[in-house]
Formats: C-alpha cells, structure tokens, sequence
C-alpha cells in the first residue's frame, strides 16, 4: 500500500510542476485512451459478431440481385462502417489537441520566466528555473500525449478499414 501512497505523491509532484495547463493534458490524455481503448476492445470482441450478424441478415434474404436487395446490402456494410469508426474522429481530434496544450503551457511557463526577469527579487534565478521547467514539461507532455495516440488512432484506421473490406468481400460474394 505504501508503494501506491509514493506513486501518487510522484504523480502530484509532476503535476503541480506543470502546472494547470499539465492537469488539462492529463484529463485529455486519460480521455483518449480510454476511447482507444473501448476501440480495441470492440475490435478484439464486439465486431465479430457484428460481422455475424450483418452476413445472417444478408444470407437469410433470397433474393441477392435486385436493386431492393443491393441497397440493403448497402445499409449492412454502411451500418458496420459506423460501428467501426466510433470515436475515431473525436480520437483524433483529442490527438490534434493535445500539443497545442503543450504549446499552452510552453507559453504561459515562458511568461513566468519573463514575469521573474521584471522583478528584482533574491528567487529571481528559482523563479526563471520553475518557469522554465513548466514549459518544457507541458511541451514534454503534450508531445507524448500526442505520439502515442496517433500511433494508436493509425493502427485503429487500419483495422477499422480492414472490417470493413472484409465485410463488403464478404456481402459480395453471397
């Protein structure tokens, strides 16, 4: 239990070096993943019996050849293609966002160090460090956030678009 109480402190520490501009990454950051996350987990076992179902639907029709039938095949492959891309977009988004919080934190860490330049203080030299710690741990963060996460959203590109073939090969053939 004493391991976890350290971790946290270290977490806190880290935080408040960075400021509130480090807090909105986290949040950001936490809100990413976890939509990456519930991705990879429809990936691994919701969309194959999306897949399942949609090649059911389509089998247990007789007619495959009107046009009645192409549009409804349509709408399988349509219906599985919204499923798929899920909160890609608002990952994606989340991804874009998250250097230009860095960058955020990048100035208002700059404004302090500038903010201890006009003053004539004995912490001048403290305060000048503590400014530049925060922008470039804020920067640090943001940039992070952002590799890993687009790292993440082009693998789920990638699989999002392989069900989708997979499922127009499938529909195709019947």
């Amino acid at each position: 239990m004493g391991w976890l109480i350290e971790a946290l402190q270290s977490v806190r520490e880290f935080m408040e070096t960075g400021g509130h501009v480090l807090l909105s990454i986290g949040v950001l950051t936490w809100l990413m993943w976890f939509l990456i996350v519930e991705r990879i987990l429809f990936f691994a076992m919701g969309v194959n019996e999306e897949i399942q179902q949609a090649t059911k639907t389509w089998s247990n029709r007789t007619d495959h050849h009107s046009w009645y039938a192409q549009q409804i095949r349509q709408q399988l492959a349509s219906h599985l293609c919204l499923k798929t891309n899920f909160a890609l977009p608002t990952i994606r988004t989340l991804v874009m966002l998250c250097p230009l919080l860095g960058l955020l934190g990048t100035v208002t860490g700059m404004i302090e160090v500038f903010d201890a330049l006009n003053r004539s203080e004995s912490e001048n030299i403290r305060s000048i460090a503590g400014g530049f710690s925060k922008a470039i741990i804020s920067t640090l963060a943001g940039l992070v956030s952002a590799l890993s996460g687009l790292i993440a959203i082009n693998l789920l590109n990638k699989k999002a678009q392989q069900i989708n073939q997979r499922l127009t090969h499938i529909l195709s053939e019947k």
